[in-house]
């Protein structure tokens, strides 16, 4: 029958090994995007953290400047951020001072357990110190610089 048919309609639909290699690589490009846009994600989360640790940061030099310390806890800053939450939740937030409260303080921000941000091992915790008039930020690299 097939050899009655026109050559333009007999090759007509895939064979089940073109499925399979065509599914193949498929899965082979998934495979490499998906954990990549994982990572992306995750980065671009990292965001929240960074944003709630500047506006902690300024929160405790203005407090500074009305006390003769820092600000041992978040409450006393009077921010958004006083239920230890960041913006968009991915993070917990906390402040302190350091050995000397009239010149040192950190502003920490850890990764939400079981949170969408729980996956990033690089970042779990991002740390700014400020001793004196040195600030610190760790880990360097989660701080995109």
């Amino acid at each position: 029958m097939n050899r009655d048919l026109p050559a333009v309609f007999r090759n007509r639909g895939f064979s089940l090994l073109e499925l399979l290699i065509a599914l193949a690589v498929v899965a082979i490009l998934a495979g490499i995007a998906i954990p990549s846009y994982q990572n992306y994600t995750q980065r671009s989360r990292r965001s929240d953290a960074l944003d709630a640790l500047y506006q902690l940061q300024q929160a405790q030099i203005r407090y500074r400047g009305f006390h003769a310390e820092y600000a041992s806890q978040l409450a006393g800053l009077k921010t958004p951020y006083a239920s230890g939450v960041s913006a968009q939740k991915h993070y917990q937030l906390e402040t302190g001072t350091g050995s000397k409260p009239a010149s040192d303080f950190y502003v920490q921000a850890t990764a939400k357990p079981g949170g969408a941000q729980a996956g990033d091992r690089d970042c779990q915790t991002i740390t700014l110190t400020q001793r004196q008039q040195t600030v610190s930020l760790t880990p360097p690299a989660c701080w995109g610089r």
